[in-house]
C-alpha cells in the first residue's frame, strides 16, 4: 500500500526554499531525506504547473537510480514518472549516460549526489542541451558549490534532525600495517600505485576484527575512557576472553558484527582482502567496475543476501540501508568529504541501533595524526556551522576539540639522574563510543566551559605540532594551544625537517 508523503518541520522549509530559488543547491546530510524533499518540491511545482517537466539525473550506477524510483513507487504522488526516456511522462529518471537519449526539453533539472556529478563534462553537456529554468542539486557535502554565488545553498545538517531518526554512531581509528604514509601525495591521500602485501593485509584484518568484537562486547562508558586503569582493565578482561575464541575462525567471529561494507583504495586492494578473507573462512562478495558492471552484487548486499560487502568506491554514494551496521574503511583518505559520507551511512535507524565506523590508519604512531585531524574535520561537518562553510580548502582556520591529559614523562637531568617530569599531551577525540552527533553538539557548546576536559585549538595548531605542516605559528602561540613543552615541540619539529 502506498503512503502519503509526510514532511517533517525542517523538510518543508527546505521545499519552501526550492520552490523559490531556481538555482538551489541542498546541502541535506544522509538519512535527512533529500529524496522525499525533491519528490514534494516536484509535485508542488507541477500542481502550479501541470506542463511542467522534469528529469532527475542520478549518479553513475544503476543502484542509486532503483533507490530513487523504488522511493516514487513508495509514495502516493499525483504526477507521472518514469526511467524510460520513451514514456510520455511529466518526471524522467536516467543516468548520465543516458545523455544521446535525451531528446525533450524540461522545465527542471535535478542533480544527484552533485558534488559528484554536477561538474561531470556529460552532466554540463544534458543542462547546455535542455536549457533548464531551474536546477536543483543535491549532495550531504556542499563544499565545491560553497562560495559559488551561481546558487543558493540551503544547508541540513546531522546535528539538526530529530535523534530519534539516528542510530548512535562510534566512530574507531585503529593502526594499520600498511606503510602508507611513505605513498601519499601532495593531498595527503594515499597513491593509487602503492601496493599492499598480503602479510601486512592479513595482519590488518586481524586487527579490526578484534577491535569491532570488543567494541560489541563491551561498550564503554565515556568515564572508562577518560579513566586509563579502567580501560586497562576492562581490555585485560576482554583479551582473556579473547583466549577461548581460538578455535573460532574469522567467519564466525564476522557473524558476530552483522553486516558489513569494507572500503578498498583499489580494485587490487580489494581482490587481495576478498583472498585474505576467503582464506580465513569469513563469507563475502566484492564489488567494482569490473567484475560488477551493473552493480548487482550491491543490490544483492542491501536485499541481505550476504553479511559482507567489499567495495572501493561504490557503497560511498547514494547507499542506503538501514541494514548497515559497520563499514570498515581501508582507502586510507584523508578527505573530510568522504569520510563524512561514509560514516553518514551508518546514520540510517534509531538510537537503539549501535553501528560502527572503523577508520584504518597509518602504522606509525605520530602519522595517525592525519588521520585524526581528517577524522576531526569530518565529525565537525555534522555541524550547520561548518557544513556550511567548509570549502575544502579553509579547514586550517577550523577550531576543533581537542583533549588534554597529564603524562608523566621520565627525564635525566645534566648528571644523567633519572627525574620525574610532568607534561601536557594534546590528543584529538580519536576513540568515541558514543552518539557521534551528540558528542560534537556537547563539545562544541560547551567547549568555553573551564571544567570541561575538551578545549579548542585551530587544525593549523595541531598540523604544526604533528610536523604536517610548516610552522606558521611562534613557539609561544603553539605552547599556550597545546600545552606541550618547548623540548617536545622542537623533537616534533626537527623529526619532520621543519
Amino acid at each position: 500500500m502506498k503512503r502519503n508523503l509526510s514532511l517533517r518541520n525542517y523538510q518543508e522549509l527546505a521545499v519552501d526554499e526550492i520552490i523559490n530559488n531556481n538555482m538551489l543547491v541542498l546541502a541535506a546530510c544522509i538519512n535527512s531525506g533529500k529524496t522525499e524533499m525533491t519528490i514534494a518540491a516536484i509535485e508542488k511545482l507541477i500542481k502550479l504547473n501541470p506542463n511542467y517537466k522534469v528529469l532527475v539525473l542520478t549518479h553513475s550506477t544503476n543502484v542509486i537510480l532503483h533507490n530513487f524510483y523504488s522511493r516514487l513507487q513508495g509514495l502516493d504522488v499525483s504526477f507521472t514518472y518514469s526511467n524510460d526516456l520513451k514514456d510520455n511522462c511529466q518526471v524522467h529518471l536516467t543516468l548520465p549516460n543516458s545523455e544521446n537519449k535525451i531528446t525533450s526539453k524540461y522545465d527542471m533539472v535535478v542533480v544527484d549526489e552533485a558534488h559528484e556529478n554536477y561538474s561531470a563534462t556529460r552532466v554540463q553537456r544534458i543542462i547546455n542541451k535542455v536549457k533548464p529554468t531551474r536546477q536543483l542539486l543535491l549532495t550531504a557535502t556542499p563544499a565545491k558549490f560553497i562560495g559559488d554565488n551561481k546558487f543558493k545553498i540551503h544547508v541540513i545538517s546531522a546535528n539538526e534532525l530529530p535523534e530519534e531518526y539516528m542510530a548512535k554512531l562510534s566512530i574507531e581509528l585503529v593502526e594499520s600495517s600498511y606503510d602508507w604514509m611513505k605513498h601519499y601525495n601532495n593531498d595527503n591521500e594515499v597513491k593509487a600505485s602503492f601496493v599492499s602485501t598480503l602479510d601486512d593485509t592479513k595482519e590488518t584484518l586481524e586487527k579490526v576484527i578484534l577491535k569491532i568484537i570488543e567494541r560489541l562486547n563491551y561498550k564503554y562508558s565515556p568515564e572508562q575512557f577518560n579513566n586509563p586503569n579502567a580501560l586497562t582493565k576492562a581490555k585485560s578482561w576482554f583479551n582473556k576472553k579473547v583466549m577461548n575464541w581460538n578455535k573460532k575462525s574469522w567467519g564466525q567471529l564476522f557473524t558476530e558484527i552483522g553486516k558489513t561494507m569494507i572500503v578498498c583504495k583499489t580494485i587490487k586492494h580489494a581482490e587481495l582482502i576478498k583472498r585474505v578473507l576467503d582464506e580465513n573462512d569469513v563469507t563475502s562478495n566484492i564489488s567494482h567496475s569490473e567484475n560488477d558492471k551493473n552493480s548487482e552484487m550491491v543490490v544483492d548486499f542491501k536485499n541481505n543476501k550476504f553479511e559482507i560487502l567489499i567495495v572501493v568506491k561504490r557503497g560511498i554514494l547514494g547507499y542506503s540501508d538501514n541494514d548497515l551496521m559497520n563499514i570498515i574503511d581501508m582507502s586510507g583518505t584523508h578527505n573530510p568529504n568522504i569520510i563524512h559520507q561514509m560514516f553518514g551511512r551508518l546514520f540510517r535507524g534509531t538510537p537503539e541501533n549501535q553501528k560502527y565506523y572503523v577508520k584504518l590508519t597509518p602504522k606509525n604512531e605520530l602519522d595517525k595524526g592525519v588521520t585524526d585531524i581528517a577524522t576531526c574535520v569530518a565529525l565537525m561537518l555534522t555541524d550547520k556551522k561548518y557544513l556550511s562553510t567548509y570549502n575544502g580548502r579553509n579547514m586550517n582556520d577550523f577550531k576543533i576539540p581537542v583533549r588534554k591529559i597529564r603524562l608523566n614523562k621520565e627525564e635525566t637531568d645534566k648528571d644523567g639522574n633519572v627525574k620525574r617530569n610532568t607534561t601536557a599531551t594534546t590528543y584529538l577525540p580519536n576513540v568515541v563510543t558514543m552518539d557521534i552527533v551528540r558528542l560534537f553538539k556537547d563539545i562544541i557548546h560547551d567547549s568555553n566551559n573551564d571544567a570541561s576536559i575538551y578545549k579548542q585549538v585551530t587544525i593549523r595548531e595541531v598540523r604544526g605540532v604533528l610536523g604536517y605542516i610548516r610552522k606558521t605559528l611562534t613557539y609561544k602561540e603553539v605552547l599556550e594551544s597545546t600545552g606541550m613543552d618547548e623540548e617536545t615541540i622542537q623533537k616534533y619539529l626537527v623529526n619532520e625537517k621543519i
